[in-house]
């Protein structure tokens, strides 16, 4: 793994109305923060679900802008689990690790969002990415997040859930190419990190775990769940940890959700979910 390369920071969730996932979501228990316009260059506003290390977003585009161009064209695809970022302790220094290693990752852009405190008043969190180019990446758009304001973002009151949601715990992908898959993650994260088995690979990012499988592996990760078209490259799932698998299940019944139940673990299909296969891990 690259130096300044420290895992997953959070995942990105690409919606057409922000005012409709933000009800889903509420639904399902989670906090989200206010909604959020980022800098106009983005074109993009969201609504972050905060955990305890890591978070994920409900991202929507609002003007198109050159930086968004390549969320315009998934978008226009289908809604869902489109991105992950990826933590780092100085995006800059990753940015310059990356091109060293043959990945034209691109320059690095700031940009910010304000944040509605809790107490009163509101502040900017800021932040610097560096995106990898779709074909260092099979399956998804990965970037590089460094946070300048971490205190604004991860707020107390925003980590804590009805549904008991504590931490992303895994992201499933599907891809026709899983050699691809492996020599592509592999330069990112390390060989040694990167597991090949039959219909799937499996990385180990250092944070949470993502698991490619050839698209007809999809349904059978997910045994009762309702998938649809699975998509030969995409994202489709994502996972959380919870602290009362029990708990959870009565907070996504009252929400009006039925979610499929295997031992240890409940999942809401993409229909429900704004395009994602949503699990939740006891």
């Amino acid at each position: 793994m690259l130096r300044h390369i420290l895992g997953v920071d959070h995942t990105v969730i690409m919606v057409a109305d922000l005012d409709a996932a933000q009800r889903t979501y509420e639904r399902l228990g989670f906090t989200l923060s206010p909604r959020a316009r980022h800098s106009a260059h983005m074109g993009t506003a969201n609504h972050t679900i905060m955990l305890g290390r890591d978070y994920f977003e409900l991202l929507g585009v609002l003007a198109p802008t050159e930086q968004n161009a390549n969320w315009r064209r998934r978008l226009a695809e289908r809604e869902g689990l489109h991105g992950i970022a990826l933590a780092t302790d100085d995006a800059e220094k990753a940015q310059a690790e990356l091109k060293g290693s043959g990945i034209a990752a691109s320059e690095a852009v700031r940009f910010s969002r304000p944040v509605d405190l809790p107490k009163g008043g509101t502040k900017e969190a800021a932040f610097v990415v560096t995106k990898l180019p779709e074909e260092a990446t099979p399956g998804g758009v990965l970037f590089v997040c460094g946070h300048l304001t971490r205190d604004v973002v991860w707020l107390p009151e925003l980590q804590r859930h009805a549904n008991g949601a504590m931490a992303l715990a895994e992201v499933v992908m599907a891809h026709k190419d899983l050699d691809a898959v492996a020599a592509a993650y592999g330069r990112i994260f390390g060989r040694e990190t990167v597991t090949r088995v039959a219909d799937r690979v499996t990385v180990a990012t250092g944070t949470i775990p993502l698991t490619v499988l050839a698209p007809g592996a999809v349904p059978g990760r997910y045994p009762g769940v309702a998938m649809g078209k699975v998509p030969e490259i995409g994202i489709v799932g994502m996972a959380v940890s919870v602290g009362d698998l029990a708990q959870t299940g009565q907070c996504l019944a009252k929400g009006g959700f039925k979610p499929a139940a295997v031992p240890g673990r409940l999942t809401v299909p993409p229909s429900a979910a704004c395009g994602v296969a949503f699990e939740f891990r006891g």
